[in-house]
């Protein structure tokens, strides 16, 4: 039994960080967020009631109404009066000031949101003030932020427009493509010992590598579809990086044709390898750097910023890091029955 767990000590490892990131991926909630503002325009001089639909708050289990404000730099404008209506609506009055310092007829706010229970959200401009009338006497007096910024009181994953309870996805598109990548460069480094020992067993890695790579590949391909459809409204866009992966994908279908197509054992595995060097290569300039090089919608690429430059926090962090090292450790662990197969196959054959 001891042996049998020195042995197998990784397997049981890679299925202990998957299960931790499928159920803190799926389990943890989104921190709460403003999903609407109405009227998302208000005028000064007159008061205006806003009406505000939040997402995963808890405002029924409050003793008091919220804190709102919008915020333009410096200037901090403070509701007259909130009133809750359900755990997710809010109804924020402000009279606004004529004489409010605006250089502008027309300024964009941060909304801003406080209780103790969910901690401090916003919505970035969220409210348009329209000042009506130019006052030359600037007396308006920017109210004091009432709450300090705090945290919820659970832990959370970060909510962020148009991504919403999609964000969850990173636990597994982007995994599943790091997975793909690590057994294409495992492929690629076998196809190259083979053609420097002729060892038939450098073939098999190389082939099988890159075929349970191409399993994750087509994996991360529906999951990103799925994502691509919930954030930017198709499956498909006309997006570099999504039609490099296609091409990529198609290169290595090829590998495979060009296998199928030759008899004999040597000469298969040396055409297939010299095939699979130049595959990885292209492969690499489709997927990682054309699409830096032109505009693309995925983040890191093409004027994008990272994904986790903003949005990947500390909560995300170790769930992500779990679900990359699962998923790596699982297809290196399909990829080696795939051989432990080819490799009885042939014996039986034999």
């Amino acid at each position: 039994m001891l042996n049998l767990l020195k042995q197998r000590w990784w397997k049981l490892v890679a299925v202990l960080f998957l299960g931790y990131a499928l159920i803190a991926g799926l389990y943890i909630p989104l921190s709460s967020g403003v999903t609407d503002v109405t009227p998302a325009e208000i005028s000064t001089g007159t008061p205006v009631q806003v009406d505000l639909l939040t997402y995963n708050t808890h405002f029924a289990d409050l003793e008091k109404a919220p804190d709102v404000v919008i915020k333009k730099g410096d200037l901090i404008i403070c509701a007259d009066a909130v009133e809750k209506l359900t755990d997710r609506t809010l109804v924020a009055t402000f009279d606004i000031a004529n004489d409010i310092p605006l250089n502008k007829s027309k300024a964009l706010f941060d909304l801003i949101v406080h209780n103790e229970k969910d901690g401090t959200f916003y919505l970035a401009n969220g409210i348009t003030v329209v000042k009506q009338g130019d006052v030359s006497d600037l007396s308006y007096q920017s109210c004091v932020l009432p709450f300090g910024i705090s945290e919820a009181q659970h832990t959370t994953f970060p909510y962020r427009e148009i991504l919403y309870e999609s964000i969850r996805n990173l636990y597994f598109h982007v995994p599943m493509w790091f997975t793909m990548a690590m057994l294409l460069l495992f492929s690629f480094a076998s196809s190259i010992a083979f053609l420097g020992s002729n060892k038939p067993l450098y073939d098999i890695y190389a082939s099988q590598a890159a075929l349970v790579g191409l399993l994750f590949g087509t994996l991360g391909i529906l999951t990103g579809m799925t994502w691509a459809n919930y954030t930017w409204g198709e499956p498909w866009p006309n997006d570099p990086k999504l039609n490099g992966a296609a091409v990529g994908m198609l290169i290595y279908l090829a590998y495979f044709v060009l296998r199928g197509s030759l008899t004999d054992q040597l000469v298969r595995g040396k055409v297939a390898a010299v095939y699979n060097i130049f595959a990885f290569v292209l492969y690499i300039v489709f997927i990682f750097v054309l699409p830096r090089l032109t505009d693309s919608l995925h983040p890191g690429n093409g004027g994008n910023p990272a994904f986790g430059q903003y949005d990947l926090d500390n909560t995300m962090r170790p769930v992500f890091y779990s679900a990359a090292f699962g998923f790596i450790v699982l297809g290196h662990w399909i990829m080696s029955l795939r051989i432990r197969y080819v490799l009885l196959h042939q014996r039986s054959l034999d």
